[in-house]
């Protein structure tokens, strides 16, 4: 959830989500208030960051983020967040606004009466209406008239910075042009997978290179056990299943149902039908694989001393009275990274092998396209299969038969019919790829020309957008370092 709202706040710009643009849109919020006896949530550069404020843009970012959290999630957690949220706004706003001023730029009372003027709600036949403003400032939470003419001065002023700091920023049309054909151009590829396990059958590792390895990397060895620790280190456990009864009569009926196996009725049978555990009858009562420690007291107890495929019980528990009978008992394993050292040496060794051979075939492949051989031909010839993708765009996350490959779009972008084939070789893991075009279909031109301008400011907005965050993380960690940002404690918002 925390990041989800992360990358929301991070698509719409802050200077959206922070900003006292349409004071129509905010009047649908609710009522935020402060705390009693809470007057700041910070300071910055001994200017208070006022509670009012806070919870005013609190409100703006809740209704933003209320539709984005997953059913079921906790709500705690999501107000936290907007705790956070709310306070990174101020902060920002705070310190850009103060950066403006020290710039020399200013907001005067004429700029912040026609800013709350021209907002069609708060007018009367096209007029100012002052008591409508009055209402406003009671509906959304600011303390006096005052104080929310202080934010709308703030935000002012932090337009005006914006607009200073990204005034140098341009974007030219050949630069937009090169991202809408990257996004709009579609590619087919001619691939070909050499993959390590396809190797690692064939290799054999002899103990004295399996030793040597382990004693030249014991890191690796030390990692390898510990990402399989609980394949060498595993309690005993048992697989039991169970009959469960419930209410006062539970022993007698648990009595009845051990009479009816010992006559010869089947566990499973009798289980599903007489089990009163809803989460097992349907599966005959199986219980699946548990070590100690997991059942209620009693029932381990009984169930770890019992020989597999008797029948124990009745056994009492908090839960009711059970019949047990245990399908199989597995052993614990206890085995130290001595013991396992050699065999996970030679697994790594193989391995190693094997991605080097995979890589190999790919590199003798890419080699023999190189020399003019059809990508089919120089597949068969490096025991490689070929494949060839559908159509796709390098926007799109993944390519589809091959997945995400570091580099790989980039240089399939790189293609043209008259040099196809990539001299690369690309790595995932232990998966190499050989890769030639195959077909490249070009957007239209008059297409893109359409989508010129649009495109252009959507690139611009992020272009923006980054320059001011740049300015103001970098602002925030110099004001942070010489003392001058304090955060007071806040209880959550929601």
């Amino acid at each position: 959830m925390a990041k989800r709202a992360r990358n929301r706040i991070q698509q719409i710009g802050f200077g959206i989500v922070v900003g006292l643009i349409a004071l129509a849109f905010v009047l649908v919020f609710g009522q935020p208030s402060a705390g009693p006896g809470r007057v700041a949530v910070a300071e910055v550069n001994g200017e208070v960051v006022r509670v009012d404020a806070y919870e005013f843009f609190r409100a703006q970012i809740e209704n933003l983020q209320r539709p984005l959290q997953p059913p079921g999630g906790s709500d705690r957690a999501f107000s936290e967040q907007l705790d956070r949220l709310a306070l990174e706004t101020m902060l920002r706003r705070y310190i850009l606004a103060q950066d403006a001023r020290a710039l020399g730029l200013r907001v005067s009372d004429e700029e912040v009466r026609r800013e709350i003027c021209e907002q069609p709600v708060l007018q009367t036949d096209g007029r100012c209406d002052p008591e409508l403003f009055r209402r406003f400032l009671t509906r959304v939470g600011f303390d006096t008239e005052r104080s929310y003419t202080q934010e709308l001065r703030r935000d002012l002023l932090v337009r005006k910075l914006t607009r200073l700091l990204t005034s140098p920023v341009r974007i030219s049309d050949q630069a937009v042009l090169d991202g809408l054909r990257r996004a709009q151009v579609e590619l087919r590829l001619h691939y070909a997978i050499s993959r390590g396990d396809a190797f690692a059958a064939e290799l054999t590792v002899p103990p004295e290179d399996a030793a040597a390895f382990a004693e030249a990397q014991p890191d690796r060895i030390a990692a390898a056990y510990e990402a399989r620790r609980d394949e060498f280190q595993q309690p005993e456990s048992i697989r039991a299943r169970h009959m469960l009864f419930t209410g006062d009569d539970a022993l007698e009926r648990a009595q009845e149902a051990r009479r009816r196996l010992e006559a010869g009725e089947d566990f499973v049978a009798l289980a599903t039908r007489l089990s009163e555990d809803e989460a097992t009858a349907e599966l005959g009562g199986d219980l699946g694989f548990f070590p100690r420690g997991r059942m209620l007291e009693a029932f381990e107890e009984a169930a770890f001393a019992a020989q597999p495929r008797t029948v124990v019980g009745p056994v009492g528990t908090e839960r009711g009275q059970h019949l047990i009978r245990v399908e199989e008992r597995r052993p614990g394993i206890d085995r130290s990274v001595a013991e396992v050292g050699p065999e996970l040496a030679a697994e790594l060794l193989r391995q190693d092998l094997a991605r080097a051979a995979a890589r190999g075939a790919a590199e003798r492949m890419t080699a023999l396209l190189a020399a003019g051989k059809a990508f089919a031909e120089a597949a068969l010839e490096a025991g490689l299969e070929a494949e060839v993708t559908p159509f796709f765009r390098p926007s799109e996350p993944l390519v589809p038969g091959i997945g995400q490959v570091p580099g790989l779009v980039e240089a399939a972008l790189a293609l043209t019919p008259e040099s196809p084939h990539s001299r690369w070789v690309f790595g995932s893991q232990d998966a190499f790829y050989a890769v030639s075009l195959a077909e490249r279909r070009e957007p239209d031109e008059q297409a893109l020309a359409a989508e010129l301008e649009p495109a252009r400011e959507r690139l611009l907005a992020v272009a923006r957008n980054r320059v001011v965050e740049s300015w103001y993380r970098r602002r925030r960690e110099e004001i942070e370092q010489a003392g001058g940002l304090t955060r007071f404690p806040q209880s959550t918002g929601g």
